[in-house]
């Protein structure tokens, strides 16, 4: 099905992993220019094009792209704004623009915003190390939102290292670590559930690609600190 918004966004990743930049750019603004009628899925496609111009080095165009989605969906930078409070395009952007930072292809006001965003959503989502912990032990169900939980405290490391505090980095991402091994733990024992069994197979691999990324910044942040 040619129209399928969604099927197109996945061929599109598909072309992104591949390293086909040039068609994978291509099939995506072909997807923008007829989604403007409908601002969510712009912005959805917004974001997903930020990623892919990070890809190919085109920092400054990415965090552009993910500005406008927060323009199209009407997103609040804080909880109480007028407007959509989303955490999870809040991170999104974040990461973007950490990434930007790490390329020296952003303005320091916009990392500076960065920080305060994931700032106030850490606040916001009560991101604990021994509470998250304590909480999922008998959370099962809840595990993608716990899921989302470590991804914010990882991005908030990633702006933490980008604005100059490695330090503080270092140790939100030995946080992560910990938090990515309680919840594979958690997976593997709800693998043996009935009915949950791929969900949970699927958890543990996606838990197993996040390890690889947390791990791959804390090295970023040993490089910052001489180690």
């Amino acid at each position: 099905d040619p129209d399928n918004v969604r099927f197109r966004q996945t061929r599109i990743n598909w072309l992104q992993a591949k390293g086909d930049f040039k068609a994978a750019k291509t099939a995506i603004d072909e997807l923008l220019e007829k989604a403007d009628d409908d601002r969510s899925v712009a912005s959805e496609l917004l974001f997903q094009r930020a990623g892919l111009l990070q890809s190919m080095g085109k920092h400054a165009q990415a965090v552009a792209d993910a500005n406008k989605a927060f323009e199209y969906a009407n997103v609040t930078r804080k909880p109480g704004d007028d407007g959509t409070y989303d955490p999870e395009a809040v991170n999104g952007r974040a990461y973007i623009i950490a990434r930007a930072a790490a390329a020296s292809q952003v303005s320091d006001e916009e990392l500076g915003k960065a920080y305060e965003d994931m700032l106030e959503l850490i606040r916001f989502w009560h991101v604990n190390l021994d509470s998250f912990a304590a909480e999922t032990e008998s959370l099962g169900p809840s595990l993608s939102f716990r899921y989302n939980e470590l991804m914010f405290l990882d991005t908030f490391a990633y702006v933490r290292l980008q604005a100059g505090e490695p330090q503080e980095a270092l140790r939100d991402f030995n946080r992560c670590l910990a938090m990515c091994e309680h919840l594979t733990a958690l997976a593997k024992n709800n693998a043996r559930n009935l009915g949950e069994g791929e969900t949970m197979r699927r958890m543990i691999r996606q838990l197993a690609e996040t390890r690889a990324v947390i791990l791959h910044h804390r090295g970023e942040t040993y490089r910052r600190l001489g180690n």
